[in-house]
């Protein structure tokens, strides 16, 4: 029984630093915020521009598009630079 609630006050002390850190802006979702405001949404045509003059117009948008998809997030805040991480970083945010 003790270890019930013992587990039971683990799980709501968890839930209470999560909706605390999320209303004031504490890390992680800080970082979030400021990675968003460093690396604004940019439409088709930007992205575009900003990938390799080689690369297949058609193809780099539909992975770009596939990519947002799988990670439930919009296509426009994926950039061509962005790493692995970054792209995890939004998924998760």
């Amino acid at each position: 029984m003790t270890v019930v609630l013992f587990r039971l006050v683990v799980f709501l002390a968890f839930v209470l630093y999560q909706s605390f850190a999320y209303k004031f802006s504490w890390p992680p979702y800080d970082k979030l915020r400021v990675f968003e405001e460093k690396r604004p949404p940019i439409d088709d045509e930007e992205y575009l521009r900003r990938c390799p003059s080689d690369l297949d117009p058609d193809t780099a948008l539909k992975v770009r598009n596939i990519i947002a998809d799988v990670l439930g997030i919009d296509a426009e805040e994926i950039h061509p630079d962005h790493s692995l991480m970054d792209l995890e970083f939004l998924a998760c945010g």
